[in-house]
């Protein structure tokens, strides 16, 4: 007991000596990341791999508590929960750290911090209108992870009560960039629609795989399906297949890659779009395009 007060007043000293520190350098606005500011001392980041648990608690409540008053003071005192996850998502010889902030029902942050010296430093701050959870670190290539995490909507009208989905983002030039994205359960206000898919990551040194597999419940007809997304590198993302499209304006087809079936999609069948393919074009557009307005290829 005596040995834990001390380490806990060893951490308040830590944490007061930090707060004066970074107190001198200016304040960041939200999304400006031209010139790098220290945010943390690389001794408290470290508290977070503590042995202690009661170490790892403090350390991330008191970070918790920084990385809000820095980015968004004057939400900072909402009841935020807050994750983390160290990964190597930019290969570097020392991992980053990804704080995941969730204020159900409707806000979700990504932190993003680089070590440097003794400091981490901010390398991506991104908000979303959802709150998202559980980071997780996936094995990709041979230099770098990439980023998973969960996120949920709620009350999404007119029929949805909740809608669950998986995200996945690769550190592309030099800023978080989204590279999959699933709903993994639709819940509606009828018993009689809805949907769960599991998704499966298969990776080896050349070959990256996202196998998806649902069941869905829908009027009196319970089914089940499967798909395969593939990274690719030429598109820097998981993708259903590659094929062409005739835009109505245009005279010749562009290459293009296909990202989402929509006959797969809960919300599209019960909104007549589950004959369309979402699409991305090579200026990074993306489409819904009706099946049989495209070529695809085996």
């Amino acid at each position: 007991m005596y040995r834990k007060l001390i380490n806990r007043l060893l951490l308040f000293l830590l944490l007061l000596l930090t707060w004066l520190d970074l107190s001198k350098f200016q304040t960041l606005p939200t999304g400006n990341l031209s010139q790098p500011v220290p945010i943390l001392p690389e001794l408290q980041i470290n508290l977070l791999q503590a042995s202690q648990q009661y170490l790892i608690e403090d350390a991330l409540r008191e970070t918790k508590k920084q990385l809000l008053n820095y980015f968004i003071p004057n939400e900072a005192h909402y009841p935020w929960e807050v994750d983390y996850v160290f990964l190597n998502l930019m290969a570097n010889p020392e991992p980053e750290v990804a704080f995941v902030f969730s204020l159900p029902p409707e806000k979700g942050i990504i932190v993003i911090l680089q070590k440097r010296n003794n400091f981490y430093y901010l390398a991506a701050y991104q908000e979303y209108t959802y709150p998202l959870y559980k980071p997780k670190a996936l094995p990709f290539k041979e230099t770098n992870e990439l980023l998973l995490a969960q996120g949920v909507q709620k009350n999404r009208e007119p029929l949805f009560l909740t809608t669950t989905f998986i995200k996945i983002w690769d550190w592309q030039e030099n800023k978080l960039a989204e590279v999959f994205t699933e709903k993994i359960k639709e819940k509606t206000k009828q018993p009689w629609a809805e949907q769960t898919i599991k998704l499966t990551y298969q990776h080896s040194q050349k070959e990256f795989k996202i196998q998806t597999q649902g069941k869905r419940k829908l009027a009196q007809q319970n089914e089940g399906f499967q798909q395969t997304f593939t990274w690719d590198d030429t598109w820097q993302r998981f993708i259903l297949k590659k094929g062409h499209y005739l835009p109505p304006d245009k005279t010749t087809p562009l290459p293009i890659a296909i990202l989402k079936d929509l006959s797969y999609d809960l919300e599209a069948l019960l909104s007549n779009q589950a004959k369309y393919y979402q699409i991305i074009t090579p200026n990074q557009e993306t489409l819904l395009v009706k099946k049989d307005r495209l070529q695809t290829e085996l």
